[in-house]
């Protein structure tokens, strides 16, 4: 089976995230193998990271929304330059984020730096359409 074709294991206990907080998605970018998650895992060309955002913080989890460079119309358009990047040097595309989260434990994440305020709010404004719609 391959690697990063394989549906990752359940990363314990119930898979249902904690409430969404009223002041915004918990707005990290991070970088998450692959192989630990679920988007993606059926891609034809293998890639070992994947960026995320973390929606909600939850002791040693993040409920993160995975990102993918493919523009999707009903993904979240997130723009390079609204992520405040860690270190300076790291390539970043646009990204488009998926609005179903998934959890990953944080240490199997890197984390490449923070989104403004006021861009968590967009998405927790554009996870709460969905819900509605």
């Amino acid at each position: 089976m391959d690697l990063y074709r394989r549906r990752p294991p359940a990363q314990g206990g119930d898979l249902v995230p904690p409430v969404m907080p009223s002041e915004g998605v918990h707005g990290f970018c991070y970088l998450a193998r692959q192989a630990s998650l679920y988007f993606g895992s059926t891609r034809r060309h293998a890639t070992e990271w994947r960026p995320v955002v973390s929606a909600i913080a939850d002791q040693g989890r993040r409920y993160v929304l995975p990102a993918t460079t493919t523009r999707d119309r009903a993904f979240y358009a997130l723009r390079r330059e609204r992520c405040f990047l860690k270190r300076q040097g790291n390539q970043q595309a646009d990204s488009w984020l998926c609005p179903r989260m998934e959890p990953i434990e944080v240490r199997e994440l890197i984390e490449l730096g923070v989104l403004p305020h006021e861009e968590s709010l967009r998405i927790l404004n554009w996870l709460r359409q969905r819900e509605r719609a």
